[in-house]
């Protein structure tokens, strides 16, 4: 919008932000801000100036108009469309990795989750429901999530027991599953981890084994965990500052999309 109010020299015209685009596209239109009133006798000059400005406003509305993003109609189905290996299996133990290949084999031999085409066939499809609402694969798998610092959190609605507290694999995590207290003890959610758009989605996929193991000041065994599975969430690198001489991390990452 185009203000002229009266000065006691002459007039101002302000035109705000529109002052700078005028003198970017029409470069022999040049105007102050303060115009005298010999300059504004005529009616002829006056037009000369506020024609271009109504111009130049049109066609920047028109240029708002065609940016704008499509509405989103709901809902809407992605694939799963291509599964990429983001690295080989890594194996860590004593706070640190070990290089050898051949031992980082032996540790997963036995399980089935290292493997490129289980996680090719394991995540299905994605229905968008809503702005705040999925399901994977089927109706009764449904989650809400939000956008939020460039990412999506996907949370199931369904509850899990902890039992007594989360298990020690969720400290692999970087972004942690809620946890609820609930009659039934302490409870916890799902959550999936993925970049992109909602209609162009890159989840992380971590495939992961642990062996965690406890000593008394006797050096004996006092307790032993194994854990395995594959989350939909990114790696946390600090994990690996808590595992012991006795204790062994095996990790696969993947790449799932979804278009």
């Amino acid at each position: 919008m185009v203000h002229v109010k009266k000065i006691k020299d002459g007039l101002v015209i302000n035109c705000g932000i529109f002052q700078a685009i005028v003198c970017g596209f029409v470069p022999n239109l040049y105007f102050c801000a303060a115009i005298t009133k010999r300059h504004l006798i005529g009616s002829m000059n006056f037009k000369l100036i506020t024609l271009p400005l109504i111009t130049i406003l049109f066609i920047s509305s028109s240029c708002k108009k065609t940016q704008e993003e499509p509405a989103i109609e709901y809902p809407f189905t992605l694939e799963n469309a291509t599964v990429e290996k983001k690295s080989e299996i890594q194996i860590y133990t004593n706070k640190q990795e070990i290089k050898d290949q051949a031992k980082a084999n032996k540790f997963v031999e036995a399980s089935q989750l290292f493997n490129l085409h289980l996680q090719e066939n394991r995540f299905g499809s994605l229905t968008v429901l809503s702005p705040d609402s999925v399901f994977f694969n089927y109706p009764d798998n449904l989650y809400t999530y939000e956008n939020k610092d460039g990412k999506f959190f996907f949370y199931s609605t369904f509850l899990f027991e902890l039992g007594d507290g989360a298990p020690v694999s969720a400290a692999l995590l970087k972004y942690k599953e809620p946890q609820i207290n609930t009659a039934q003890g302490l409870m916890g959610k799902e959550i999936r981890v993925a970049k992109g758009t909602i209609k162009n989605l890159d989840f992380s996929c971590i495939a992961y084994k642990l062996s965690k193991n406890k000593l008394d000041s006797n050096g004996r065994l006092v307790s032993s965990i194994e854990e395995e599975g594959v989350v939909y969430n990114e790696f946390n690198e600090e994990f690996i500052n808590s595992l012991g001489d006795r204790d062994t991390l095996a990790v696969q990452r993947f790449v799932i999309s979804l278009k």
